[in-house]
């Protein structure tokens, strides 16, 4: 999954919700103006941030909010350097030290939100998504034992939109100045609480022998930022038309024109209830003047006969890898489409009412290359079927005062 580019072309919210549809782990570094920030994911989640510039950490927080006191949180520190700073603060307090694990997960909370949310001031700057594939990738993010760290991550959306004001309920609004005016300014720890946390820092480094700070993520300064992939580009304005209620009954001609931009080409196909039939295409070339377009159409593969057809189906999820030859309804695609065998193929399911109801099929034939990033378009189809759904249930809503003065005239 590569997520590289410009806020301009890319909203915060909008990185959010690919990151968490995509449910992958990572670190997302954002720079605007010289700052720098960082939101670490796991599994789609949000699970702590970073910010060169911010003054408070788990310790400060957890003393100004009341949740300890300094006596034991000296005595905590006093356990962490005898495991050699391994853990995390929190952890300890409440595993060793018996602290309130809810107020203290709690706390972090708040501030990971508040630390989020104020990033949706950024209007520009870049963006890099750095994907970790593994549970030791993710430990190394997470090595300072005063970072804050959430044991159950925050899900990306809740933060996109506005957060209500106490006692309020909130409403979306499009100046996001305003949504940000509530954030009190933060407290300063007492110059003892200071002065401790300090001589804490300069222990752990000391006793570790490293520098706590995470590595600079998306390459050293001077280095020629790597844009975003068209589709990812274009996911703004695409699901723009996709919000306009006179473009419902153009969605399967919308997805097409995404895939466009990505790939050389696609087909649609509808999933009934026992059969995938051809619905639509573009870039297919057929021999002997054959229409390519009454190809597709003519196209019906059994849904329950083994093929990838039918795992995309069954598990609801974008699939990328070759057709298989030996397997007789994918060779039989590959027939219908021309013979030849692509690189790599591209299978992404549209989902409606809890069921794939489209699979979009893509290539790039003819040139002998690998599918380019299909991320935008992955989301694309997921804001695709939820319009599907609106526009059928808005459908049915419009039949019901019909039928209603049919059966009073009857």
């Amino acid at each position: 999954m590569s997520l590289v580019g410009r806020l301009e072309d890319l909203s915060l919210g909008d990185i959010l919700q690919i990151i968490a549809l995509s449910g992958k782990s990572g670190v997302l570094t954002l720079s605007n103006r010289g700052n720098e920030s960082r939101i670490i994911f796991k599994n789609g989640q949000i699970i702590s941030t970073l910010n060169p510039g911010e003054k408070e950490n788990i310790a400060s927080l957890l003393i100004r909010e009341g949740v300890i006191n300094l006596p034991i949180l000296k005595d905590a520190v006093s356990h962490l350097r005898t495991i050699k700073f391994r853990r995390n603060l929190a952890w300890v307090l409440s595993e060793r030290f018996g602290q309130d694990q809810d107020k203290i997960e709690s706390a972090v909370r708040r501030f990971v939100e508040k630390n989020v949310r104020r990033l949706f001031e950024w209007k520009d700057g870049l963006f890099n998504f750095d994907l970790k594939e593994t549970e030791e990738e993710i430990e190394k993010l997470t090595i300072d034992p005063l970072q804050p760290l959430l044991r159950k991550g925050i899900s990306p959306p809740a933060l996109i939109m506005p957060a209500p004001a106490p006692g309020q309920a909130g409403s979306p609004s499009d100046n996001l100045a305003e949504l940000f005016k509530g954030f009190a300014a933060d407290e300063a720890l007492s110059p003892e609480g200071d002065e401790f946390l300090a001589s804490v820092r300069k222990e752990i480094s000391r006793t570790t022998g490293e520098n706590l700070d995470l590595p600079r993520l998306g390459g050293e300064a001077g280095d020629e930022p790597v844009m975003a992939s068209p589709g990812l580009r274009l996911l703004r304005s695409m699901v723009e038309e996709l919000s306009d209620p006179n473009r419902y009954a153009d969605i399967s001609l919308l997805v097409l024109r995404f895939a466009s931009e990505i790939m050389n080409r696609a087909v649609l196909l509808m999933v009934r209830k026992r059969v995938i039939a051809g619905l639509g295409q573009f870039g297919i070339r057929l021999s002997d003047g054959i229409n390519p377009e009454n190809r597709v159409r003519e196209v019906r593969i059994p849904i329950d006969e083994i093929s990838i057809f039918r795992e995309v189906v069954e598990n609801k999820v974008p699939i990328r890898r070759k057709l298989r030859r030996a397997n007789p309804w994918e060779e039989y695609f590959l027939q219908m489409l021309g013979s030849e065998q692509p690189e790599e193929s591209f299978f992404g399911p549209m989902i409606s009412r809890g069921q794939v109801v489209i699979i979009l099929y893509g290539d790039n034939l003819p040139e002998r290359r690998r599918i380019g990033d299909s991320t935008g378009l992955e989301i694309f189809l997921s804001q695709a079927g939820l319009a599907m759904e609106k526009a059928f249930l808005e459908r049915k809503l419009k039949e019901v005062p019909t039928l209603g003065k049919e059966h009073s005239h009857s």
